[in-house]
């Protein structure tokens, strides 16, 4: 019998909409002997602490937190959340800039949203973690001033009466030229190049169906959303799940490297090899 995949990923609509077709068995493998997949749905910031252990075979993490886990782990070509103007947005009570003694909620450290902030905006601050969806009502509450929003937050901020401080996703675009790599799919090198292979076209084909078949996925999606409204789900699919999703494309890979270089540059983590960072073509 063989040894199951562990498979994890977070609950947002872009994520579930991309493995519904293969964690659901619409795609096949295509693996000689096709595999049970093991899978479990976790907060973007558990799934980077997670890869740090090496707990999962095939996992979604932050693009920042990939310099962490290179030795172990490679990007896959599929599954990439990358694009222009889909960034995390630094949110307040009101339009005024942060100030040194300013306290900031963050959906984690190892984040992508944490080091555009340490970036673009500075590092004298007062961080907080907390998960993702609690970001804004602590901001709603005053137990922080700011908060570094992703996901459904990009859509349903105005509503909770909170302000735009600063589009940290454009401020990047404008600043480099580039877009912006959020999360990317990584598998573990031990796997082996065939299987890495294999997993990735299924997931590229898993996207595909996910176009093809919205209707079938929309309650597998709104069983993890945080937001059940279709037009929120469906414009959080529609930012974050693009052709680099399909397949990452020359200037996709660009931008990954650049970020993973200027991540080593800021001593995010410890300099490695960015030619073998992604799976072989």
């Amino acid at each position: 019998m063989s040894t199951p995949i562990k498979m994890a990923y977070s609950p947002c609509p872009n994520d579930t909409f991309m493995f519904y077709g293969l964690t659901h068995k619409k795609i096949p493998l295509g693996l000689d002997l096709e595999v049970d997949l093991e899978v479990e749905l976790l907060d973007i910031e558990a799934l980077n602490a997670k890869a740090l252990e090496g707990t999962f075979d095939v996992s979604k993490i932050s693009c920042s937190c990939y310099g962490q886990i290179a030795k172990d782990y490679v990007i896959l070509r599929a599954g990439a959340a990358l694009g222009y103007n889909c960034g995390p947005l630094l949110l307040g009570r009101s339009k005024s800039k942060p100030k040194d003694s300013s306290c900031i909620a963050i959906p984690g450290e190892l984040t992508t949203a944490n080091f555009l902030f340490q970036t673009l905006v500075g590092k004298n601050f007062t961080t907080i973690p907390y998960i993702f969806h609690e970001i804004m009502p602590a901001i709603q509450r005053g137990e922080v001033d700011y908060g570094v929003v992703i996901h459904e937050g990009r859509f349903t901020y105005e509503s909770l009466g909170l302000q735009l401080v600063q589009d940290l996703g454009k401020t990047w675009e404008e600043r480099y030229q580039l877009p912006l790599p959020l999360g990317v799919i990584v598998a573990k090198r031990s796997l082996g190049n065939e299987k890495i292979a294999s997993i990735e076209k299924a997931l590229s084909q898993s996207i595909e169906y996910g176009y093809s078949h919205r209707h079938e996925i929309y309650p597998y999606l709104k069983e993890h959303a945080q937001s059940l409204d279709e037009d929120v789900i469906s414009n959080h699919i529609t930012l974050y799940v693009n052709q680099c999703s399909v397949w990452l494309d020359q200037e996709g890979e660009r931008a990954l490297r650049f970020m993973l270089k200027k991540a080593m540059e800021i001593g995010l983590f410890l300099p490695f090899s960015l030619e073998n960072c992604l799976s072989k073509k």
